[in-house]
């Protein structure tokens, strides 16, 4: 269980760096659709796109 714990915490933490940057892109018509891809592939992304938390705060 352990370490189904870390792999979220790192999940979240490289999800919010992947956020952070998408605001330089976000103009861009292919981000949409990354982001749209990526959430059609992990349920865990969806949740965390919607909505977005520190991996800090549990």
């Amino acid at each position: 269980m352990r370490s189904l714990q870390m792999w979220e915490f790192h999940a979240k933490g490289l999800l919010a760096r992947f956020r952070s940057t998408c605001g330089r892109y976000v103009e861009n018509p292919w981000l949409g659709q990354l982001i749209d891809d990526l959430k059609m592939q992990s349920t865990l992304c969806g949740k965390l796109w919607i909505t977005p938390t520190s991996p800090y705060i549990n």
